[in-house]
């Protein structure tokens, strides 16, 4: 009863905090800040769901920047407690505190982050998903590479997390993680961008790496999936499920060694 939808900004005048939450591109977003600006009060926090993306570039398309702040959830949103809190360069001490108390009366798990790229998690997140899709190119199907994580013990595979989060949002917080640590990231997997431009970002449009069907949207094999999986593949050998386990943590336990050391 409390929840109504708009298509333009009425009624965001009266709104003490509006969460952004829109395509991962840097130039759209500024837009739609910008003019989100012109639509709030001067006491309003804008906080964005970016996965990567610059907090303190995003600010400066806002009028009060030391009220704008990153407030990253994780899909799925309704099970997963974490929430990355990311304070910009401009950031108020009081816009950080308002934003990890009001998570925490949501029940969530908040963490305070610096700005940087890809943040905490997702900094520890790419080299993941990246090294999934070498291994598929290299002949690993799809089930064997969600089956061996389960078994080890993750909630949830690589490839079904990349269909849920979004291809797209996958491949673009995947580029911005990648540049910025060009030094020691792997190129990633082609077959991320040939998805995307086919539309096929995952469960939001209902084809991905699986195809998603019936009422409940169940994952399901896509025959139309493996042209894409065919012309990006590099090699076809037997890959043990040690070392798929092995070569998908060896990047995030480098990078957590990495972020310790800074």
């Amino acid at each position: 009863a409390y929840i109504s939808g708009a298509l333009d900004y009425s009624g965001f005048r009266r709104c003490d905090l509006v969460v952004e939450a829109i395509v991962e591109n840097m130039d759209i977003k500024k837009k739609v800040i910008s003019e989100l600006s012109g639509h709030v009060s001067d006491n309003c926090i804008v906080a964005s769901n970016t996965s990567s993306l610059s907090i303190s570039e995003m600010a400066k398309a806002y009028k009060n920047p030391d009220k704008f702040i990153g407030m990253h959830f994780f899909n799925p949103v309704h099970k997963m407690p974490l929430v990355e809190i990311i304070r910009g360069e401009k950031t108020s001490d009081a816009t950080v505190a308002a934003l990890y108390a009001l998570s925490k009366k949501l029940g969530k798990q908040p963490i305070v982050v610096k700005d940087g790229p890809g943040f905490l998690v997702n900094r520890l997140l790419m080299p993941y998903l990246n090294e999934a899709g070498h291994l598929m190119e290299q002949g690993v199907s799809v089930e064997q590479l969600d089956k061996t994580m389960l078994d080890f013990g993750m909630p949830m595979g690589p490839i079904a997390l990349q269909d849920l989060v979004g291809i797209d949002t996958s491949l673009y917080a995947g580029t911005v993680v990648i540049e910025a640590y060009k030094d020691r990231a792997a190129i990633p997997p082609n077959i991320l961008g040939d998805l995307v431009a086919a539309g096929r970002l995952g469960t939001k449009t209902g084809k991905g790496f699986r195809a998603y069907g019936g009422k409940k949207g169940k994952a399901q094999p896509d025959p139309d999936f493996l042209p894409f999986l065919e012309k990006n593949r590099l090699a076809k050998r037997e890959i043990s499920s040690e070392e798929i386990t092995d070569r998908l943590f060896l990047g995030m336990l480098v990078e957590a060694t990495l972020i310790l050391e800074e």
